[in-house]
């Protein structure tokens, strides 16, 4: 597990950069490697190789998506108090690229609570930092159905708490 950034004062905009750089060398590595397995996966015509590609594949997704997932919840808590705008847009641009990064390493059910909880945040940022309130609840709304459905099948705790957390959002943003 990794441990959640955090700060106790809005970093300087020289340590923000170089926060950068270090948590992209952290992402791009598994990214790259990421993307070569799935093209040895895509062209493999033998299904032993095809399978232990795929193993490989959602292991380095599952890294990435937690690796990713950690450092938008610290990008989400610095947007809370920056007033800097050349701050919010290097940190929400960094946040996209995280957010870039977990979907291109997407090999997760709609279920899967790594996913489930990404979507909860992006939710979030959307709705309070960049204010598309329609697409967001679309967006959530969309989430709760997908994943519903595969919970009655294969019920998951985590997976029904945060589909729970996504209803009661959904609850305080659609208007009565």
């Amino acid at each position: 597990m990794l441990a959640q950034v955090t700060w106790s004062t809005i970093p300087s905009w020289e340590e923000s950069y170089k926060l950068r750089l270090v948590l992209n060398n952290a992402v791009i590595p598994r990214l790259q490697a990421w993307r070569a397995i799935a093209d040895i996966e895509g062209k493999s015509e033998d299904e032993k190789d095809k399978n232990l590609a795929l193993n490989h594949l959602k292991k380095i997704g599952n890294e990435i998506t937690e690796l990713c997932g950690s450092l938008l919840d610290s990008i989400y808590s610095l947007l809370r108090s920056e007033r800097d705008p050349e701050a919010i847009v290097f940190y929400s641009t960094m946040g996209g690229d995280f957010c870039r990064y977990m979907r291109e390493a997407q090999y997760l059910e709609a279920s899967h609570p790594l996913r489930l909880t990404l979507v909860l945040h992006l939710s979030d940022f959307y709705y309070e930092d960049v204010h598309l309130r329609a697409e967001v609840i679309d967006m959530a709304q969309d989430a709760v159905i997908e994943a519903s459905k595969l919970l009655e099948k294969a019920p998951n705790q985590e997976s029904s708490v945060i589909v729970q957390q996504f209803k009661d959002r959904l609850s305080l943003w659609t208007p009565l």
